[in-house]
């Protein structure tokens, strides 16, 4: 590929933000390099660039781009001589990245009669290759209808999560995730350390044709004046049947009065942060921070793996049921941080407030919009209750606070990137401040 490197970098410089998976939105790119650059196939090469932050934090993105002479699928830019693609959009790059004696590994826990194994074999055979459409902080590829890639754009050394999860509930025969087919590893040099480092550049795992993701399903019913009763109830079962396998997979832990006082105080902290950003949130910080003075009053609590980012596009609605994806957790923390133990409510205040936002998208702010929201929760926390062994009634407290701690962020979230969404949050912790 001719483009020189000072050209490169000008064109994904302008490019990268508007990315949903750039996690620097609201910030600003103060340095930019190229920490790697591989040849892959004819025309395209894997990149992973080193973004600087505001002049302070580093972030690691993985960037395959394709070059040639005419404009397609993932145009990034023209170029002199042509146009510059996202190399995920085409089916040269992804392949050249599973090929024998490439980085994919198969999983040993798998079949062993996947499509896949026969790709690896022979990447020819591919006849397809589109990345899929949805809102996330990853890019997905499908490949000849059959197998997913998921390629992690924001890159962290160690053993990505999603991957450790699918396997862990693979060992406990868990039903409601996409079978983990295998996985591709890379390596890159920290900017901090100038040590290389090793990683995750991807997963692949069953995929599911036929299927719509819970938001974009929600949103259709809501905006045709649809109810979502029964896809809510039985997401709720699935949601309490996978909190059981996590247990089961990665045990529980107890925390004492003393780590409930802590987490009460990291509860207030995050909640003055975000009134500190958006003044709705601080006008309504006095009657909020009484309700979070509840989790210290707690006696003691059970902690354990949860989902960590959960909302209705990490649900996948199949000709078989409800399946769970992307056990990544916050993407752009630390892994550390996307492993640390939490009660299965943080993953229940996640998907309330996902119906909340489905009610606005799907309806505005009417009033047959907000029952289809009311009725939506009811369901899917009557499902969770009757197919798990615990009953959200009885977490009241931990529940709320979880949602505060959400909405919160979600106010952040809005004001820095979509400020016509920021009632969606404010409505939610307004309703809470005033009960």
């Amino acid at each position: 590929m001719g483009i020189d490197e000072e050209h490169l970098l000008s064109v994904l410089g302008a490019w990268l933000p508007d990315r949903r998976w750039f996690g620097g939105k609201g910030h600003r790119i103060t340095r930019l390099r190229v920490v790697s650059r591989t040849s892959v196939c004819h025309g395209g090469e894997h990149l992973v660039l080193g973004v600087e932050i505001d002049g302070r934090s580093s972030q690691i993105y993985q960037v395959p781009v394709f070059f040639e002479g005419r404009s397609g699928a993932g145009v990034i830019a023209e170029v002199e001589g042509g146009y510059l693609h996202d190399g995920l959009a085409r089916v040269e790059v992804v392949t050249s990245l599973l090929t024998v004696g490439g980085p994919a590994v198969l999983n040993p826990a798998g079949t062993g009669e996947r499509p896949l194994a026969q790709w690896r074999r022979d990447p020819g055979v591919l006849g397809a290759c589109r990345i899929l459409d949805v809102e996330q902080s990853n890019t997905s590829v499908v490949l000849d209808d059959s197998v997913l890639v998921k390629f992690f754009r924001l890159l962290s050394p160690g053993i990505n999560p999603d991957i450790e999860v699918h396997a862990g509930l693979a060992e406990v025969g868990c039903a409601d995730v996409g079978e983990l087919l295998g996985w591709v590893n890379g390596g890159w040099t920290d900017p901090a350390s100038g040590h290389t480092v090793h990683g995750h550049l991807a997963m692949i795992q069953e995929f599911f044709p036929g299927s719509i993701d819970g938001w974009d399903l929600a949103r259709q019913r809501v905006a045709a004046g649809e109810d979502f009763a029964a896809e809510g109830f039985d997401l709720g079962a699935t949601t309490a049947r996978l909190h059981r396998d996590l247990a089961g997979a990665f045990g529980v832990t107890q925390v004492d009065e003393a780590a409930l006082r802590a987490m009460s105080r990291r509860l207030h902290a995050r909640l003055s942060a975000a009134g500190e950003v958006v003044d709705g949130v601080h006008q309504l910080e006095p009657p909020l921070h009484v309700h979070l003075d509840r989790i210290a009053e707690l006696p003691t609590l059970t902690v354990q793996r949860v989902h960590g980012d959960f909302h209705l596009g990490q649900a996948l609605r199949t000709p078989d049921g409800w399946k769970i994806l992307d056990f990544e957790g916050e993407p752009g923390g630390e892994l550390d941080s996307r492993r640390v133990l939490d009660h299965p409510m943080r993953d229940v205040a996640g998907m309330l407030r996902s119906f909340d936002y489905a009610a606005w998208q799907g309806g505005g702010n009417s009033d047959e919009a907000v029952a289809w929201g009311d009725a939506s929760r009811a369901a899917f926390l009557a499902g969770y209750a009757q197919a798990g062994d615990l009953d959200p009634v009885d977490h009241e407290v931990l529940l709320t606070a979880y949602v505060i701690d959400k909405a919160a962020y979600e106010a952040v979230y809005e004001q820095r990137n979509r400020p016509d969404w920021i009632d969606i949050p404010l409505t939610a912790l307004r309703a809470i401040a005033g009960g």
